[in-house]
């Protein structure tokens, strides 16, 4: 069995409050800190994730943070960077339901 696979671009703002959210979410993750790691997930839907975080001026940090079949292999990805992808999730559902925010999608 193959799995399909689809590009979708959401351009939007949120407001100010769901700005705030994730950049505390930011903030508290230290993302520039972080490196690759693992978090449970469906083994039937498997997701990766790239990061990179910008610092000032030329400063930059790209981890990766792959789900796992924890029956295999274990997680190892801290717990600030596990709500900081959920902030992210919630960040880009409020997003996409903003009337003024646009999505293109591959499909």
């Amino acid at each position: 069995a193959s799995i399909g696979f689809e590009t979708v671009v959401v351009r939007g703002l949120g407001t100010r409050g769901e700005r705030n959210e994730l950049a505390a979410a930011i903030a508290q993750a230290q993302l520039g800190t972080q490196g690759d790691c693992t978090l449970a997930g469906d083994p039937r839907i498997p997701a990766l994730y790239e990061i990179t975080w910008y610092g000032r001026g030329p400063r930059r940090h790209s981890f990766t943070v792959k789900t796992v079949d924890t029956t295999v292999e274990p997680a190892t990805c801290p717990n600030k960077v596990e709500r900081f992808l959920s902030a992210l999730t919630f960040f880009q559902i409020r997003v996409r339901a903003h009337p003024d925010t646009e999505i293109l999608s591959s499909q």
